[in-house]
């Protein structure tokens, strides 16, 4: 496997999209994959793993689910980021 397929998939896309448009709506992270499977098992694991948490705004209606990148989540992505800026030069 190549190195690069190692950064360039869907879970690294969406974890380095939250935490740089983040809070963001399932809605729009889903515009990344094309399959509503694959976001939700991709969403599952970085919840799982604590990059990544949820939370709820009950004060809207309807309610809305947000995302946003965790502590660990941005250590996690930065080092994506200088991974992907490595493997390009």
């Amino acid at each position: 496997m190549k190195v690069s397929k190692l950064v360039n998939n869907a879970t690294v896309d969406i974890l380095l999209f939250i935490s740089e448009h983040g809070p963001v709506r399932h809605r729009e992270i889903s515009k990344l994959v094309k399959s509503r499977g694959t976001l939700s098992v991709v969403l599952r694991e970085l919840l799982e793993d604590e990059l990544i948490a949820r939370y709820v705004d009950v004060r809207e209606s309807p309610v809305k689910t947000y995302y946003v990148v965790t502590e660990k989540g941005k250590h996690v992505a930065k080092k994506f980021v200088e991974l992907k800026e490595l493997l390009s030069s």
